[in-house]
């Protein structure tokens, strides 16, 4: 029998034998079997050749959940069945479970609905089991599904994991990194950081994602999101970059001579805003104000909300970074300014990760490079954070 070098998240052994499985028994006493000799290689995988399959005690899936890998096709597949599983497949079901639907999946999958329903079929198939009970408008885990998406959350961390150890070997900041950022944020302030970024880092391969909004960094394979919110979500590492303040603009041709001195006053003029529908709370001496207004204009963007509001199309509510500009040469002009807008989209700007341990050197470099040049260049209408 030949000796085989094999690698599998991160972990590498060399086992005799023609073929070699992995496993996962159920007191994750994890070894590496070639005949009669046994190996510990990793907290979650188990090398076994088919000869001893019995000797280990693999029998039926009532005994463990059993994942075995083929190294002639880098395969994986279920041992009792003998039915070959593409990796993909673990992070595509850990994907679907966590969106509590096809078409949720679909969107976070970018796929369209019908290609999550085929992949799960083609899934169920190879298992020769349902894993999913589903309806026209609802799904759910069944107890085997529930078992499965546990083991292939471990795969998708293990795979990180792997990620971050071969990352972390290198002294050269280099590698693939993925940075998702609102499109306003990126033309007015972080175009010319990110330039020289990838000039002092030649090494690191950038990929950038315009998007604004909440954002999942696994299924979108995200290393850092750039974000402005008041409430980062809890299961990432959310590092302050720098504040900014929120106010109503209008361009001095719009208002003319009538500028208005009170909230109601607001439903005079068209509304410019990030959604068709947007209600706007406003703080003063008066008291709270609340008012539903229709956009005339909705767009994401609020460096374009900012140009639609300088050629006079409507009032928009703006962040400082962007209006300053327009507010200093006199091409806008602030709406209300006793009143407080609250709340707003955003005031803290974040730079949002996975957990610590999951971060890949060069995102983590990143990271420190934009505090530091958010610091050094004291852009109008941001302000760093201190510490």
């Amino acid at each position: 029998m030949l000796l085989r070098a094999l690698t599998i998240m991160g972990w590498r052994a060399s086992l005799a034998g023609p073929r070699v499985h992995v496993a996962s028994l159920p007191n994750n006493r994890l070894v590496a079997l070639a005949g009669d000799r046994a190996k510990v290689v990793s907290s979650f995988f188990i090398f076994v050749s088919r000869d001893c399959a019995g000797e280990a005690g693999i029998r039926e899936a009532t005994d463990c959940a059993t994942l075995c890998c083929d190294f002639h096709t880098s395969e994986i597949e279920w041992l009792q069945t003998g039915v070959y599983m593409d990796a993909e497949n673990f992070l595509f079901f850990a994907t679907l479970a966590e969106a509590g639907s096809l078409s949720e999946a679909a969107r976070r999958l970018e796929i369209d609905r019908s290609g999550v329903s085929r992949r799960l079929k083609e899934l169920e198939a190879q298992a020769h089991a349902q894993l999913i009970v589903r309806d026209t408008r609802n799904m759910a885990l069944t107890a085997l599904g529930e078992a499965f998406y546990e083991r292939c959350v471990v795969v998708r961390e293990e795979m990180m994991r792997a990620r971050h150890l071969l990352d972390s070997q290198s002294g050269l900041t280099h590698g693939p990194l993925h940075i998702s950022c609102p499109p306003a944020v990126t033309r007015t302030l972080l175009a010319p950081v990110l330039q020289d970024f990838c000039r002092i880092y030649p090494a690191v391969s950038l990929q950038m994602t315009l998007q604004s909004g909440p954002i999942d960094l696994i299924d979108k394979q995200i290393d850092v999101a750039v974000r402005f919110t008041n409430d980062p979500e809890p299961q990432y590492v959310a590092r302050v970059l720098a504040h900014t303040d929120w106010y109503l603009c209008a361009s001095p041709r719009l208002l003319g001579k009538s500028v208005p001195n009170a909230p109601e006053q607001l439903i005079e003029y068209p509304w410019l805003g990030i959604r068709n529908r947007m209600e706007i709370g406003l703080n003063g001496a008066s008291g709270s104000h609340r008012m539903l207004r229709t956009s005339r204009i909705s767009c994401g963007d609020y460096a374009l909300l900012r140009d639609h509001c300088v050629n006079s199309l409507g009032i928009a509510m703006l962040p400082a970074y962007v209006a300053s500009e327009c507010l200093a040469d006199g091409r806008l002009a602030r709406v209300l300014s006793d009143f407080q807008i609250e709340p707003t989209p955003g005031t803290t700007l974040y730079a949002i990760t996975l957990q610590s341990r999951y971060v890949p050197q060069q995102a983590r470099t990143f990271v420190a490079y934009l505090k530091e040049q958010i610091r050094l260049n004291a852009w109008d209408g941001l302000t760093a954070c201190s510490d």
